[in-house]
């Protein structure tokens, strides 16, 4: 993600969360115009299925990475 905001690349990269009923992920995308944005997917947000998948995108200014107390990455987030 660095090397691609660096270079001026689009790119996109996300880390997938537990989910109890459904598949959750948040992560960035950077468009071919150069925005960076961040994004929430949540394919079952009712809890249960049948509801529709959703998916929230943000224009980030400020893109990060979250650490845990051991430093590793665990996840993003846009203050």
């Amino acid at each position: 993600m660095r090397e691609a905001i660096k270079a001026g690349q689009p790119f996109w990269t996300f880390v997938e969360h537990p989910g109890i009923d459904s598949w959750v992920a948040n992560g960035f995308l950077r468009t071919a115009s150069g925005d960076v944005h961040y994004f929430v997917y949540d394919s079952a947000p009712c809890g249960r299925p049948g509801c529709q998948p959703k998916l929230t995108l943000l224009l980030c200014q400020l893109p990060s990475v979250k650490r845990n107390g051991n430093g590793n990455a665990v996840g993003f987030d846009c203050p």
